[in-house]
């Protein structure tokens, strides 16, 4: 997110508009539970909006006394992400060049202490291994009868194949 830190777009967009924001950075992903997470993890940028209102209806009552419709939801939505969109669009080539250095300071500088996992047997180690193959993440298995009560991950070797 090194290119929304060094904007003032949104910011100024917001209030052309009379519309209150908060800007202030906290960082709650400590586990995959939102919808930009796994391209998170794949080098995309990721970006969560939010604005209160869930089970609220077409419009909720705001403690300040100001009535916030789903509109107004929509509308304060839509101007972040153009916004954002704008933005990747003039620093195409910061965004360009990090998403390059994400994937090889992966391969070439893993961060960490472990670089090979074990995983015991399970019942769903099979489905694993696939989910592996198809993220192109290094696995096998211990023995050739894939029965075996270890796989074993290499997140840092890609296999080439697609």
């Amino acid at each position: 997110m090194i290119f929304i830190k060094k904007s003032e777009r949104l910011p100024k967009k917001f209030d052309k508009e009379g519309w209150m924001y908060y800007s202030s950075e906290r960082f709650d992903l400590f586990y995959p539970s939102y919808g930009d997470t796994y391209p998170c993890y794949n080098g995309a940028v990721g970006m969560t909006y939010e604005q209160g209102g869930i089970g609220a209806g077409r419009a909720v009552l705001l403690k300040n006394g100001e009535v916030l419709t789903l509109q107004d939801r929509i509308d304060h939505h839509t101007k972040a992400i153009l916004t954002v969109v704008e933005l990747a669009n003039v620093q195409k080539d910061v965004l360009s060049k990090e998403f390059r250095a994400y994937f090889k300071d992966n391969r070439t500088k893993p961060k960490g202490k472990y670089q090979t996992y074990i995983v015991k047997n399970n019942p769903k180690i099979q489905e694993l291994s696939v989910l592996l193959n198809r993220n192109r993440i290094e696995s096998a298995f211990a023995d050739e009868t894939k029965k075996c009560r270890v796989i074993i991950i290499n997140p840092t070797k890609r296999s080439r194949s697609s």
